[in-house]
């Protein structure tokens, strides 16, 4: 898997230096009850053709179960960000809160489809605040119970402008508490400058039953 990994972040780099990002996800989480589950979520990324690291969050989500198909998702990130401006080369704070929920439109053995609909407000640190609203649809399969592959494509809307994100990925369920995988994303920024991602993904699952 890291010799896939490897090579998938050479060729990306060969959209241009500029282009060329990743993004290393963990997280950890925890069954707080039968329909209730508490996600605490780390995040950072880098960019410039992997060589500059500008972007850290964390922070707690929690999912809720109101029906078999139905999850409400509540959460809150802190982050930390450097932007590319010259204006702008310190680095600033942010502060996201979001709620929405998830649709489980497709729910078979081998095959899901899931439908989350969010709405996030961001509170800048010094100032600049806003909402965003985003829709996504994910497709979600398993092999032998162990390969996890999976694609995504999302819309958002923020300050009057329109984006899209697309991205396909596998996972590998390590044992009964530990996922690890890697994959790809596109993302259209509001300035319409393309990014091209290699996402690396590490889930903890601690007390995970079969």
């Amino acid at each position: 898997m890291l010799r896939v990994a490897l090579l998938l972040s050479l060729s990306l780099g060969a959209f241009g230096q500029h282009d060329a990002e990743s993004m290393h996800i963990n997280n950890t989480e925890f069954a707080v009850s039968k329909k209730a589950m508490l996600q605490v979520h780390t995040r950072f990324r880098t960019r410039d053709a992997y060589r500059e690291f500008f972007q850290l969050r964390f922070g707690p989500i929690l999912n809720y179960n109101v029906h078999k198909r139905v999850t409400l998702i509540g959460g809150y990130y802190f982050i930390e960000q450097r932007f590319p401006s010259p204006r702008k080369r310190q680095w600033e704070d942010f502060n996201r809160y979001f709620g929405g929920a998830s649709v489980r439109l497709v729910d078979r053995k081998r095959l899901t489809l899931d439908w989350r609909n969010v709405i996030e407000r961001f509170h800048t640190v010094p100032g600049g605040d806003y909402t965003r609203v985003r829709t996504r649809a994910s497709l979600g399969t398993s092999f032998k119970r162990v390969w996890l592959p999976l694609t995504s494509f999302e819309l958002l809307r923020a300050q009057d402008r329109f984006t899209v994100r697309a991205g396909a990925g596998i996972n590998r369920r390590i044992n009964r508490e530990i996922v690890a995988g890697f994959g790809y994303e596109m993302r259209q920024y509001p300035n319409r400058s393309i990014g091209h991602i290699v996402v690396s993904n590490f889930i903890y699952q601690p007390g995970r039953k079969e």
